[in-house]
């Protein structure tokens, strides 16, 4: 439960380190949280616990590239979840990060977009749009990396049409640059300038965005 509530209050400094020598006083309690996760799975563990800790900890590891272990403790959390659990923020940021670690390391798969869909799904039953708009994000790279650009085009409207209505700068600037991808590699080189330039003037007023 500590490293838990550590690995959500510090979430956010993790993408800013760029460096051995700024990550090094994390790894210690990456290290035990590593423990923790064994422990909990373990025989003699408690498995509730774990699928929240392994819940926060996911996004940990793919901003570390540590894809395998990514991989390994999303999956072994969902197979973890009671009834009461499904559809909830755990498992939707659970798919996402087990979606996301099997496209990187085993490609395009049935599983990996079956895992991001569900993800998004989550959050649009929700009614949680801010964690949607982030969500779309990697859906809309998987079909991107298919050469699926009217897909990607309706996740880029859709995120547009999310962002629109939530005044968060980092989601509008989010929802401007996947307009603006698609629309390059569509041929359409003004309208792609244009949300470029949105996506810019929007990211720079957000903290967020500017990592």
């Amino acid at each position: 439960i500590y490293y838990r509530r550590w690995l959500e209050q510090t979430k956010d400094e993790w993408q800013t380190l760029s460096t051995g020598t700024e990550r090094a006083p994390y790894f210690a309690g990456l290290n035990d949280t590593r423990a923790a996760l064994e422990w909990c799975f373990g025989e003699n563990g408690n498995m509730a616990v774990g699928v929240g800790l392994a819940a926060a900890a996911a996004p940990v590891f793919l901003a570390m590239s540590l894809l395998p272990e990514c991989h390994r403790w999303s999956e072994r959390a969902l197979l973890a979840l009671d009834e009461g659990s499904h559809g909830g923020a755990e498992e939707m940021q659970l798919q996402a990060s087990l979606g996301l670690s099997l496209m990187y390391t085993r490609g395009h798969s049935e599983a990996s977009r079956t895992a991001l869909d569900r993800s998004v799904d989550i959050a649009k039953a929700r009614g949680d749009h801010l964690n949607e708009v982030r969500l779309l994000g990697p859906l809309f790279f998987y079909h991107f990396r298919s050469g699926e650009f009217k897909v990607c085009l309706e996740y880029a409207r859709r995120s547009s049409e999310i962002a629109g209505t939530l005044g968060d700068a980092g989601a509008t600037a989010l929802a401007h640059t996947l307009l603006a991808i698609t629309l390059n590699v569509m041929g359409e080189l003004g309208g792609a300038r244009a949300a470029l330039d949105a996506a810019i003037e929007t990211g720079a007023a957000s903290p967020a965005t500017s990592r």
